[in-house]
This record gives C-alpha cells, structure tokens and sequence, in this order.
C-alpha cells in the first residue's frame, strides 16, 4: 500500500501547503533492514532519492536489492552498511515503533493530517490508518487548513 501511495504522496507535496514527515515504522519481513537503510541514506543526504527509488520498485524488496538500489542512488554503500548498525539509528526505529502504538498505528501507510504543529493554541489532527485516495488525504488537508483559519 506504501508504494501503491507513493505517487499521491509526491503529488501532494507539489501541489498542496503542506510539511511531510515520514517516520520509517518496519511491520514486514526485512523491513527492519530497509528502514534501517533508509535513515542511514540521510545521514547521506539521499533519503528522498533512495526513499522514491524503493517506492517505485515493482518487486519484492529483499536485503540484495536495498543494496543495489542504494548503489544505483550514489550512495556509498559500505558507509550506508555501516551506518546501518548506528545504535542511534535503532533507537530512532524503536522510538517510532513506540510512537506509533501510542497513536493507535497498527499498519502502514498510515498518516497523522495536523494543522500548526509549531503551537498549541489552535492544534487540530486527523488520524488516517490505511491506505486511502489522494482525493481523501486533500480533503483532510483542507480540513486542516480551515481549521487554522478559524
């Protein structure tokens, strides 16, 4: 469902006011692996690149192919390996593991629409556990805005 949402997120990010935020939170087989590869090609600078490449494959993603999409995004993949096994990095997984079972995150895709995170004054959220259209994530981030406005 990651990938099927994949082009809505991007396309979101061009076309509508909005802050994305991804929080890797591994649920499958080796997906620990690819979240771990994940936060390891930022501190790369290469999340994004890496991220989309991973979204935009069709097929089953095993430890070999995370390699071999890093290596086809520039990354150095010794370092990636090696950042990979950074206890801050496992701790940042596990934190959002934590975090997601506070927020009731039982799958992904899973989203959290807010409006002005930055303060409290006028805090509004919607919680959104699963895949869904485009068409429902703008209309939530309208909601948000108008909230905002009022």
């Amino acid at each position: 469902h990651c990938k099927d949402l994949a082009p809505a997120i991007k396309n979101l990010t061009k076309t509508a006011d909005v802050r994305i935020i991804l929080k890797e939170f591994p649920i499958f087989p080796n997906s620990d692996v690819i979240s771990a590869a994940a936060l390891a090609a930022n501190k790369q600078g290469k999340f994004e690149a890496f991220h989309n490449a991973l979204m935009s494959t069709n097929t089953q993603i095993n430890v070999d192919l995370v390699m071999k999409i890093a290596a086809e995004q520039g990354l150095n993949v010794e370092q990636l390996k090696k950042d990979m096994n950074d206890p801050t990095l496992k701790e940042e997984i596990k934190n959002n593991i934590i975090l997601g079972g506070r927020l009731g995150i039982m799958g992904t895709p899973s989203f959290v629409i807010a409006s002005n995170v930055d303060s409290q004054e006028k805090l509004f959220s919607i919680f959104i556990p699963g895949a869904v259209s485009e068409e429902t994530l703008r209309q939530a981030i309208q909601q948000a805005h108008e909230h905002v406005k009022e």
